[in-house]
């Protein structure tokens, strides 16, 4: 399953091999609220025994991870789900482990802390915008 800063997590783990199908899920997050809410899904229901990678670039705060998880749970209902993440804030680490204590957790690197704004300090802005060339 593929949020949309995951993009680049993904395309190397298809290159090596690791991933068969992919699933799509476009979220949005209000920078006020720190809220997400799912846009768009497609990705196959019920998937039974499979196992279910989620790329996401950073985990800040955790709600975009969790509510994509959370529906993946709802309607795909696959056997195993991991969460593969290249930076992340503790922050986002206790949410993950309070709500989805079922959900393996893979992380590159763990950051200080989150920002009064909800971003990964020091971080390295937001890499959804990097990836897709959008600097401003």
């Amino acid at each position: 399953m593929l949020l949309r800063a995951g993009m680049g997590l993904w395309l190397g783990a298809r290159s090596g091999g690791l991933v068969s199908e992919v699933g799509m899920l476009d979220l949005t997050r209000n920078e006020k609220t720190l809220k997400s809410k799912v846009n768009m899904s497609k990705y196959q229901q019920n998937l039974g025994d499979s196992t279910v990678l989620v790329f996401d670039t950073m985990l800040a705060t955790a709600g975009s991870m969790s509510r994509a998880i959370s529906h993946i749970k709802r309607n795909a209902k696959p056997r195993r789900i991991i969460a593969v993440c290249l930076l992340a804030a503790p922050e986002g680490l206790e949410l993950m482990k309070t709500k989805h204590p079922d959900v393996d957790m893979v992380v590159g690197v763990i950051d200080e802390k989150l920002d009064d704004d909800g971003f990964i300090y020091p971080g390295l802005g937001d890499a959804g915008d990097r990836f897709f060339g959008h600097y401003g």
